[in-house]
């Protein structure tokens, strides 16, 4: 079990299971969800587990973006896409403002 995946264990309320291609990919809500330096982080996508876990402390609008920002991850992690940062945040944005949640 990843870091990520044994914190939502302990601390993390269960938001939904998703399914990706042969996968079962469960969302998570951290409050006060951190990185490895301690810093905020909105969300992250494990792809060992298939877990994706969303700070609990951000407002809703920033839970909706950061899961659709992180579902992105996943799609490209799952169908060996690649997909850089920048394309992940451009496709979230537009995504988001086009009403896909």
């Amino acid at each position: 079990m990843t870091k990520h995946a044994k914190t939502a264990a302990l601390v993390g309320t269960h938001v939904e299971t998703l399914s990706l291609g042969p996968h079962v990919v469960e969302v998570w809500e951290v409050p006060g969800l951190l990185d490895e330096d301690g810093e905020d982080l909105h969300g992250c996508w494990d792809p060992n587990s298939k877990i994706i876990l969303i700070n609990g402390s951000d407002q809703p609008d920033v839970k909706t973006t950061t899961l659709l920002h992180e579902k992105l991850h996943a799609i490209s992690d799952t169908y060996g896409l690649g997909l850089d940062e920048q394309t992940v945040a451009t496709l979230e944005a537009g995504l988001y403002q086009m009403g896909t949640r």
